[in-house]
């Protein structure tokens, strides 16, 4: 958890917890400030009384000039902390995690860049290979308006923090979050699975526990109640588990430490050997800095409400066997799970503003960015066809924008229907869910990338203009009003490539642009970690899509402020 010092610290698994999350909601940055203030004047007195006359000059005007720097420094930390203060007490409390957004040099984000050059591995010419020579210069050109950039990382509504920010910080939980709200992400995100008690958490599948927390390494009583308990490895079958959401309540939820995503030991023998730990692209320090407890829906809503960002939680798993029949043992069924999380973010202040009406003209793109950055927006995703009909038609949450997603490509150039309830993407669906006012539609990037043929140069795939015209999206490039239907995709630095001297257990090593999420792509338009600006470049100005979810917005964020802006 973040306490109100921007510090990482343990938080106990008993009901302590909510005694220190009481204490740290009393914090503000105000006293931190006058307290770092009194320390800097005291090591300044010290100073003072330890050096001689002849330095004294020159003692007094650098302490000027620090006393000036200092001052601004409050004063800054006054104003926003006080915009802070009166933002959270409108909006009805304050949870961990504190900090807004500070300024940070367009320089510095370039670096991350410029360690990471263009390649062009198909050629031993580079110098004069049209292809190679166009790479180069487009990412210079990126890279040049990044470094020159003066606010990089200021909120967009064009960021969506994915899992907060999951390649740094164990996902969806308070550090992940902060991450994504320094980050300058306008949305974050939030994976809605339900609990045994029917109660909404923030984890990405509602079977991940084996292997996003300690289950398997410090909870063996927990561990046997999970739906598939722990089986070693035999002469006739791997090692396997599988925990859930459903098979705990909220309160044993909570005694769970998260940790990063991890790969995980098939051969184990003894459940503390399952998990391996993170693929080596993820940072993996501030997940095991200490105990990151499992957030509720609700506590995630009063983050985001709290720090005026907008909601985009989506609905898991609905069209999964153990989830259907875990609600069909208590008697419910997808429909209540719908309904449940559109009412509880109507409890929590958040609408659609209006634009999730779209026969009523929503409004264009300024409103919308401005209506974002105000915290006032709620997205709700699914997968399922099925439970975005019900969001439409169902008055109390019609208002509300809805996005619609899916992974596979091979139905919107058919007439046919998809045999699958979910993740469909046939041509009489998405044009029947535009009909009814969806107003968000998201495919994969895979989807919409593509290598120009003949060429190793990055652009816009066929199918992207297919669902285009399919849905009946406008041209947001060229018309500022139009908003929607509008495309927003997934997701940026979710995948890594494998390192160059392989190393088991913790492949991919290397941040890249490498794995499902690039997969029409890899190796064919897409080579290192620079080559991220050049897709953003496609997905943006080529496409139009009106947002990206990344696993480290940070990226998203410096790209639409110092490229599209610029």
């Amino acid at each position: 958890m973040v306490n109100g010092e921007g510090k990482y610290h343990h938080i106990s698994r008993s009901g302590e917890r909510e005694q220190e999350i009481g204490e740290r909601r009393s914090e503000g940055l105000g006293e931190e400030g006058k307290e770092e203030s009194k320390s800097i004047s005291q090591r300044y007195s010290r100073a003072q009384s330890n050096r001689g006359v002849a330095k004294m000059t020159m003692f007094y005007l650098f302490l000027a000039l620090a006393v000036t720097f200092g001052v601004g420094i409050i004063a800054g930390y006054a104003i926003f902390g006080q915009q802070h203060s009166n933002n959270n007490q409108s909006r009805g409390g304050h949870v961990p995690g504190t900090h807004g957004y500070y300024p940070v040099s367009g320089w510095l984000m370039e670096r991350i860049y410029h360690s990471n050059p263009p390649i062009c591995p198909w050629t031993s010419h580079p110098k004069s290979d049209p292809d190679c020579l166009w790479r180069y210069r487009r990412v210079e050109r990126l890279r040049g308006n990044i470094s020159t950039c003066s606010e990089p990382l200021k909120p967009t509504a064009k960021a969506y923090g994915h899992r907060g920010a999951a390649l740094v910080a164990p996902e969806e939980t308070v550090a992940s979050f902060q991450i994504a709200l320094e980050s300058g992400a306008g949305f974050i995100e939030c994976d809605a699975s339900i609990t045994k008690d029917l109660v909404f958490v923030c984890r990405h599948s509602t079977c991940d526990l084996h292997h996003t927390t300690d289950i398997t390494q410090n909870h063996p009583n927990l561990l046997s109640k999970c739906s598939v308990p722990f089986t070693p490895k035999n002469d006739t079958h791997q090692a396997s588990v599988r925990c859930c959401t459903f098979d705990f309540t909220l309160q044993e939820l909570q005694t769970l430490c998260m940790i990063m995503d991890s790969n995980v030991n098939t051969n184990a023998t003894q459940p503390q050997d399952y998990v391996i730990g993170p693929p080596a692209f993820r940072s993996p320090y501030i997940a095991t800095s200490t105990c990151h407890p499992i957030v509720s829906f609700n506590d995630y809503l009063k983050f985001v409400s709290s720090h005026n960002k907008s909601a985009i939680p989506e609905l898991k798993d609905t069209a999964s066997d153990p989830l259907t029949e875990f609600l069909a043992s208590e008697g419910k069924n997808i429909y209540f799970l719908a309904d449940l999380l559109a009412d509880r973010l109507l409890e929590a202040g958040f609408s659609g503003m209006g634009f999730g009406l779209r026969a009523l003209g929503g409004g264009g793109q300024a409103e919308w960015e401005k209506a974002v950055l105000e915290g006032s927006i709620a997205v709700m995703q699914t997968f399922d066809a099925r439970v975005a009909r019900r969001w439409k038609s169902r008055q109390a949450s019609s208002g509300i924008p809805v996005l619609y997603m899916w992974e596979s490509n091979s139905n919107v150039n058919s007439s046919s229907d998809c045999s699958k309830i979910s993740d469909c993407d046939a041509r009489n669906l998405l044009a029947n869910l535009s009909s009814m006012g969806v107003e968000m539609f998201g495919p994969p990037m895979a989807i919409l990338l593509a290598a120009d043929q003949g060429s190793r140069k990055l652009s816009a795939s066929t199918l992207s203009n297919a669902y285009k015209h399919v849905i009946g999206i406008p041209d947001r490039l060229k018309d500022p009003n139009a908003l929607f239907p509008a495309i927003s995709t997934w997701s940026l630095e979710r995948s890594g490539c494998p390192s160059w001297f392989e190393t088991p257990g913790i492949e991919p090593a290397r941040i890249g642009p490498c794995g499902s999420y690039y997969e029409t792509v890899q190796n064919h338009a897409v080579y290192s970690e620079a080559d991220v600006l050049l897709v953003m470049d496609v997905l943006f100005k080529e496409i139009g899509i009106l947002g990206l979810f990344s696993d480290f917005p940070a990226t998203v964020t410096t790209y639409a402020n110092c490229v599209l802006t610029s």
